[in-house]
């Protein structure tokens, strides 16, 4: 699901659109945990996404401000992986520790993961 409903300083931003052929989704593609560093929250932030307290109840994507001292725990997020921003984030800022993997735009998706090690899924049906 694609979020165009940023709020922000009002100026007109540069919000890529998806190719309607293909998908991009942001992956971590090895052990550990899915992270974005302070660097990628405040760019986030600065293209308009909003920041609520931690436990608030979100309408649309928000980055949740826990409070903790400021760092990469500081913030957590409700962003979907294929947002149009977080993917603009991850391509300018070049974060090392993710991917982006296109799919093609009619496959219905998830994100499967073994360890932290994540990587995009085509959904089906599973009978046990």
């Amino acid at each position: 699901m694609c979020w165009y409903g940023y709020e922000g300083s009002g100026e007109e931003m540069d919000i890529p659109r998806q190719d309607v052929n293909s998908r991009k989704i942001v992956i971590h593609p090895d052990l550990g945990v899915f992270w974005l560093s302070y660097k990628a929250y405040k760019r986030l932030i600065e293209l308009g996404v909003a920041v609520q307290k931690y436990g608030t109840e979100a309408h649309g994507p928000v980055i949740w401000d826990r409070g903790a001292s400021v760092g990469v725990d500081r913030y957590s997020d409700n962003l979907e992986r294929d947002d149009p921003l977080l993917i603009k984030v991850v391509e300018e800022l070049g974060e090392d520790h993710l991917k982006i993997v296109e799919i093609p735009f009619d496959v219905k998706w998830h994100i499967a993961n073994y360890n932290g090690e994540e990587w995009v899924a085509e959904d089906h049906r599973v009978w046990k």
